[in-house]
């Protein structure tokens, strides 16, 4: 009876269509339409959430890790990605038809709103860059050493130290 059930259903089929569930080509059709979604700016998450065309989430991730070049693809459409919000930056900041209003008796009207719903969006795409490239969107540290010399020798920095307990005691 089994080899009857196995016939009908060609049970071997369906087990190697879950283990594969899409062809070669299926799957770089589907990767390369959510790439190009990345590129325009739009999250891994809303895509494979809201497009039916998107496998989901483990398989995406599967296909990162396993499949050649297809990391380094994703990591591309993610540097264009940033380009775009950076893009879009520099557009929200330009834009000011919303900020400013002319009434009918010619008066202007600021409005405060649009101003600050401008640099929220602007704030947020800047910290979101930062999270995504830190070294090239991150806030840059300063530090320094009123004037001393960073690259000093043994010595000079035992002397330094010396100085620095002294001047500690002193005023103890």
């Amino acid at each position: 009876m089994s080899n009857d059930v196995s016939a009908f259903f060609n049970l071997d089929y369906l087990i190697v269509k879950t283990m594969s569930a899409y062809t070669d080509e299926e799957v770089n059709e589907m990767f390369s339409n959510v790439l190009k979604r990345i590129e325009s700016g739009e999250s891994v998450k809303f895509i494979l959430d809201n497009y039916s065309d998107t496998p989901s989430r483990d398989t995406f991730y599967k296909w990162l890790k396993e499949r050649d070049g297809f990391a380094d693809n994703y990591a591309r459409a993610c540097e264009v990605r940033e380009e775009q919000i950076f893009d879009d930056i520099l557009t929200i900041a330009d834009e000011n038809n919303a900020d400013v209003s002319v009434s009918e008796d010619g008066a202007i009207k600021i409005d405060g709103n649009a101003i600050q719903r401008s640099k929220l969006k602007i704030d947020a795409r800047k910290w979101v860059l930062s999270k995504m490239n830190p070294k090239k969107y991150g806030d840059k540290l300063d530090v320094t050493t009123n004037g001393d010399s960073v690259n000093m020798s043994e010595e000079e920095r035992q002397k330094r130290i010396n100085e620095l307990l002294l001047k500690a005691k002193s005023n103890a």
